[in-house]
């Protein structure tokens, strides 16, 4: 299924490139900030970017649809404890909702 990932610029990690990954661990693709690829990923369930060897929340995608467009937005951070302050979205027609499963894994 092809989906559009759009990384919006932000302040955190400006010039450095986020690892996109999988379910668990299965590479798909590198993106910089301001970047919009279009990818085809074989129904997944979860989505997550890395970083300098820290990851982003788990991302829940499985109710994504051929030619559906997730958004990646940074947060501003000076601290980074276990996580990424960069967060996933699915952009729908009338609005953006997250459908993050981090919490699952504790």
């Amino acid at each position: 299924m092809k989906v559009t990932l759009d990384y919006k610029k932000g302040f955190y990690a400006r010039f450095r490139t986020l690892k996109i990954y999988i379910d668990e661990g299965v590479f798909l693709t590198g993106i910089k900030q301001g970047q919009k690829l279009e990818v085809n990923i074989p129904s997944p369930k979860i989505i997550y970017g890395e970083m300098d060897g820290f990851e982003t929340d788990k991302f829940d995608i499985s109710p994504l649809f051929e030619g559906a467009n997730i958004k990646i937005v940074t947060h501003m951070s000076f601290i980074i404890f276990y996580k990424l302050p960069i967060e996933f979205f699915i952009d729908e027609p009338d609005n953006i909702k997250s459908k993050n499963i981090d919490y699952l894994k504790r």
